[in-house]
């Protein structure tokens, strides 16, 4: 993000965006934290910096995320902040997703404006899913648009997925206007980052709509690291065979299904009754 965000922060809709860039490497996650109750005097200034720049925005909430992701799916514990205290758990959070994924590196923290999504539920660990789209761009051209959140993703749920999933499919239809709209952005971005010389200048370019605000560009990658639709004709089948159908929900799950298998199973395990568990070791003789 500390390439591509200066370039096209003038052309196209952006949350206001603060970046604070780190001054060294950190080789562990414990040695981010320090010793004893004292972070690492870097993670102690990324904290530090990333309050004033919080303030600076206008205070709290604000969307917090690295140079290469926010590990939106953690939501309250990771990009969601509501306060220093939060700050300093968001930013661990992401470094060890970060560090756990070998994702390309932690340069740094960036402190963005909250934006108001419209979302009818949450889902994972209580993110708003709201409409967003990716779109992919190869040298001025687009090549595809999806619908960001695919019904097959959605996890923990706070409803049930009948209610939901319906929801979800709504948000999904762009309208033509909005589509040219959309079009004429990615357009945009990829021509001001062509200095930055990806493979074939493919990108890949994530919108979301904020109430007040519109469409705004929210993030980019490079497009031979970002995923498409598996049923797109752009993607690489293998991802078809490993993610499955993006609108297969039989994998999908609500915090009531949740609950209701939870009590299903205690009520199991009261009475006696074989659990799924007992098949399994049973299975292994």
């Amino acid at each position: 993000m500390f390439a591509w965000y200066p370039l096209i922060k003038d052309i196209v809709p952006t949350p206001k965006t603060m970046m604070i860039e780190q001054s060294k490497d950190f080789d562990s996650f414990e040695a981010a934290l320090g010793e004893g109750n004292s972070l690492d005097p870097e993670m102690q200034r990324l904290v530090n910096e990333a309050d004033k720049a919080a303030q600076q925005l206008g205070g709290y909430p604000v969307f917090m995320r690295s140079d290469y992701t926010s590990h939106k799916h953690d939501w309250v514990d990771s990009c969601y902040v509501t306060s220093k205290e939060s700050l300093q758990c968001g930013i661990a959070n992401i470094l060890e997703f970060t560090l756990m994924t070998e994702i390309l590196g932690f340069r740094g923290v960036v402190i963005r404006e909250f934006l108001d999504l419209p979302h009818e539920f949450h889902a994972f660990n209580g993110m708003p899913v709201s409409q967003e789209f990716r779109y992919f761009v190869k040298n001025g051209e687009v090549l595809c648009r999806h619908p960001y959140w695919m019904p097959a993703a959605m996890q923990r749920v706070d409803c049930e997925l009948e209610e939901a999933i319906p929801k979800l499919k709504k948000i999904q239809v762009l309208p033509e206007l909005t589509k040219q709209l959309l079009d004429s952005y990615a357009v945009a971005i990829s021509k001001a980052v062509t200095c930055l010389n990806a493979p074939d200048n493919c990108w890949s370019v994530d919108f979301c709509f904020a109430r007040g605000r519109g469409w705004m560009v929210t993030d980019m990658a490079v497009g031979e690291d970002s995923e498409h639709y598996a049923t797109c004709p752009n993607a690489d089948p293998k991802f078809l065979k490993m993610r499955g159908d993006p609108d297969d929900i039989s994998k999908a799950t609500s915090l009531p299904l949740l609950h209701r298998q939870a009590e299903e199973m205690k009520k199991r395990l009261e009475s006696g009754d074989k659990t799924p568990f007992d098949d399994f070791l049973n299975s292994l003789g």
